[in-house]
């Protein structure tokens, strides 16, 4: 059984009991779906893009997210819309921007949490025994999940300015379940990925 509370007391985190529980957090590979894209130079401005033919996560009015569960049914609607983006940069004459999945934690209906690439977040959360499933800090944003007992318990916060921005809790063998089903997922979508799209300008 690991431990790794990452605390001087080497204590469980004070924040646990002020975690809300909740049985409705999801996890899953989340692909970036964008409305359009932009482009400079002497003729700068934005150019629609396709939109794959998908349920989408609304994160903001410019973002949204494909699913691997919906899009391991229908990939070639989500490599059309990469494919467009990299079209479109080929007319607005600009590098192609690497690609990224990242791994969310939701509610069905709205972001819960994100929690950086997909591939390291599936071995930090499949690990077994109490402690420390994952940590990460960037730009002003923090967040770290940890495993006690039989359930999880996830806090994002500014590190900046000390500001817990949301802390919940939730049963811990459906979600490291869907964990495991993500990662075959992924594996998947990625294996059947056009070589237009060239994986290694993907971060997994």
């Amino acid at each position: 059984m690991h431990v790794n509370w990452a605390t001087e007391d080497d204590e469980r985190p004070a924040w646990f009991d002020r975690a809300v529980a909740t049985d409705d957090a999801a996890f899953d590979a989340a692909f970036a779906v964008f409305q359009s894209f932009f482009f400079g130079g002497d003729f700068s401005g934005s150019i629609g893009l396709y939109q794959p033919k998908l349920p989408l996560l609304r994160i903001n009015p410019h973002i949204r997210f494909a699913l691997s569960r919906d899009v391991n049914q229908s990939a070639a609607e989500l490599f059309h819309h990469y494919i467009d983006v990299v079209e479109k940069c080929k007319i607005g004459t600009v590098k192609v921007p690497r690609f990224a999945v990242s791994a969310i934690v939701f509610d069905g209906k709205k972001l819960i949490s994100c929690l950086g690439f997909a591939r390291p977040a599936f071995a930090g959360l499949s690990r077994v025994g109490d402690g420390q499933l994952l940590f990460d800090i960037d730009q002003g944003y923090g967040v770290e999940v940890y495993a006690f007992e039989d359930r999880i318990y996830l806090r994002d916060y500014n590190p900046d300015e000390n500001i817990e921005l949301n802390m919940i809790s939730f049963p811990k063998a459906p979600f490291q379940a869907q964990v495991r089903e993500a990662a075959v997922r992924l594996e998947e979508i990625i294996e059947v990925m056009p070589a237009a799209l060239d994986k290694s300008n993907w971060n997994w």
